[in-house]
């Protein structure tokens, strides 16, 4: 909130009736290859290919300069690293399994995101296929906060066997 109303030149005072002049920008930086990326809508690491993106503050100076400030006790996240994940399962192209063999206990490994380019990232992501337009005006159309219906958070795939 304060970031927009920043952007946009209008004066912001804290609790403390101090002027906030400080705009906070966040970029991506994987912590596999120390690569940046200013979209932050990515789950990938254009170098290396890896989902090792953490998000981290960084700021420009008046020279143009370009820094990044992390963590000085930064923990990683080591969920999903303790069990190897599952061998694959033999499907056909358009995605049905057999169902019951392979992929772990329950099959929760039968659909694992690995790779950006992988057809169940690009499925999951609606890369080709159509989206489904609602009409708001509708009269039959209850939005999901009345349906109870929940999605994943902010629409993005669950990448890896326990991240995320």
């Amino acid at each position: 909130m304060q970031n927009v109303l920043l952007s946009m030149n209008l004066a912001l005072l804290n609790t403390s009736l101090q002027r906030v002049r400080n705009i906070k920008t966040f970029v991506l930086r994987c912590h596999a290859c120390f690569g940046t990326t200013k979209d932050m809508s990515k789950q990938f690491c254009p170098r290396c290919g890896q989902p090792t993106l953490t998000r981290v503050t960084c700021s420009t100076n008046s020279k143009g300069e370009f820094k990044l400030h992390l963590k000085k006790n930064m923990q990683w996240n080591h969920r999903g690293d303790r069990y190897s994940i599952p061998k694959p399962v033999p499907g056909s192209a358009n995605g049905k399994t057999n169902r019951g063999k392979g992929g772990g206990q329950d099959g929760w490994g039968q659909s694992l995101i690995l790779a950006e380019d992988q057809k169940e990232y690009i499925r999951a992501t609606g890369g080709n296929g159509r989206k489904k337009e609602m009409d708001l005006m509708d009269q039959d159309y209850l939005p999901s906060i009345l349906t109870g219906e929940r999605g994943r958070a902010g629409g993005r795939p669950k990448v890896g066997a326990g991240r995320n």
